[in-house]
């Protein structure tokens, strides 16, 4: 006999076993949860692996079983939190490589996943937000979104929070022409590799566009855009679809230029770091390159020919590496005939243009770098793109030379002063060109993965 306790335990559960019936009471099985229906689906959130990017959405992935489906390759993808932390993290990693930053972020960056018909048809909104410890960044992104959207919406708030690391009280926020000028760059670079659709194989095996193929078809034959016109565009920009797209290829035109030697791309973090000290960015802009720019009127001046001259750039006509670095040398040697004598034939020297700054007279020195400079413009034309970074370094070494020695303000020393000036700068300018030498010398040395073009 079982005691009564026990007893009346024994019969509820027998109870118990035949209300369950059926599927539940074969021991061992797990029955499924069942969602109430209207019941809320508790969002998910998922973290990018630098920390930064906290993004929250309101489903994860989904499971799928079988053959995956392979991408229609259309414009718009899905967006769930996990894919979406990887390609902010892949568009940070682009941005960041273009100004040859490191990741030393401080603000984190809040994205969130809603639906559709929340957003409208808008744009996307950026919302800094002030902590004691600097600021924070949220980001509102529908559901399904046109992927190139979603790369220019990121890289926007990575600009941003690279330009307020410095805590302050003042947001300093990039100019329009940088937020598109980058985002050209980079999908330019990596395209839809930068984004993750889940679930989804995807081929890829086209080529990537050319960087100023784009740009000239974009501008559909009118010249770039000033950079007066770029730097204060009309209020109906985005309504007019041709000046748009001249405006998207102006400005990664621009942004292409500025970033293209390693002083262009130190100068350009300076420039982010300096806005939110600064009332506007265009002073931002001319304290970070006080070096090249005085004023805004000799950007304009600068833009004005240097845009003509990189959008002229054709690749037909390009030359081999061999070529250019040919070429390069050459340039940095000047011939020079002397007479030993009365009746004495005449010989040829040559001598390196890092010593022509330190031993020959001004005058002859203006002459000799206004024909340089002019060879390297040219070279600038045909150098293929793994070189031109070198062929600007050259460039702006001289030209900084011209500016520093016969510049404004050279007139107004006194003589024991612009001597010493002269002999600064003259030594400076050529350890800069002695060390442009070497590094031409090890690219030479080392073997491209570029495409070979045409010999001229």
């Amino acid at each position: 006999m079982f005691p009564s306790a026990q007893l009346r335990r024994f019969w509820i559960l027998i109870a118990s076993l035949a209300l369950l019936g059926g599927e539940g009471a074969v021991l061992g099985q797990v029955i499924p949860p069942r969602h109430l229906p209207g019941s809320v689906v508790p969002p998910v959130t998922a973290r990018g692996i630098s920390g930064q990017f906290i993004v929250s959405g309101p489903t994860g992935a989904k499971p799928r079983i079988g053959l995956i489906p392979e991408s229609a390759g259309g414009e718009e993808i899905g967006l769930e939190p996990q894919w979406l932390a990887v390609a902010a993290e892949r568009v940070k990693r682009a941005v960041l490589g273009r100004f040859d930053a490191t990741d030393r972020w401080q603000g984190k960056i809040h994205i969130y996943i809603r639906p559709k018909r929340e957003l409208g048809a808008g744009p996307l909104r950026i919302v800094p937000v002030s902590f004691p410890g600097g600021w924070q960044y949220r980001l509102d992104v529908p559901e399904e979104i046109e992927w190139r959207r979603l790369v220019r919406a990121l890289v926007e708030v990575v600009l941003l929070e690279v330009a307020n690391r410095e805590a302050g009280t003042q947001v300093g926020l990039p100019p329009l022409w940088l937020n598109e000028g980058v985002s050209f760059l980079i999908l330019a670079d990596q395209g839809r590799d930068l984004v993750l659709e889940g679930h989804q194989a995807v081929r890829r095996n086209e080529r990537k566009p050319s960087l100023l193929a784009e740009a000239r078809r974009m501008l559909d034959g009118r010249s770039p855009l000033l950079f007066s016109e770029l730097s204060f565009p009309g209020e109906n920009l985005p309504n007019d679809t041709a000046l748009w797209s001249a405006f998207q290829a102006s400005a990664a035109l621009l942004t292409h230029e500025l970033l293209t030697d390693e002083t262009g791309r130190r100068s350009m973090g300076q420039f982010l770091r300096g806005l939110p000290r600064c009332l506007n960015w265009q002073t931002a802009f001319i304290e970070a390159h006080r070096n090249r720019f005085l004023s805004a009127l000799e950007v304009e001046k600068w833009w004005a020919v240097n845009s003509i001259h990189v959008l002229g750039r054709d690749p037909a006509l390009l030359w081999t590496r061999e070529v250019t670095l040919d070429q390069l040398a050459a340039i940095q040697v000047e011939h020079m005939e002397i007479g030993r004598g009365t009746n004495a034939p005449i010989q040829r020297n040559s001598i390196p243009l890092s010593q022509v700054l330190l031993q020959w007279d001004a005058a002859t020195q203006r002459e000799v770098i206004r024909r340089k400079e002019s060879q390297l413009r040219e070279l600038y034309q045909h150098a293929p793109i793994d070189l031109l970074p070198l062929v600007s370094d050259y460039y702006r070494t001289l030209q900084q030379y011209a500016a520093d020695r016969f510049g404004n303000g050279a007139g107004e020393l006194r003589r024991a002063e612009l001597e010493q000036r002269v002999r600064v700068v003259a030594t400076k300018t050529s350890r800069r060109l002695q060390e442009l030498d070497r590094k031409r010398t090890a690219l030479r040395e080392t073997p491209s993965n570029q495409p070979q073009a045409k010999v001229p």
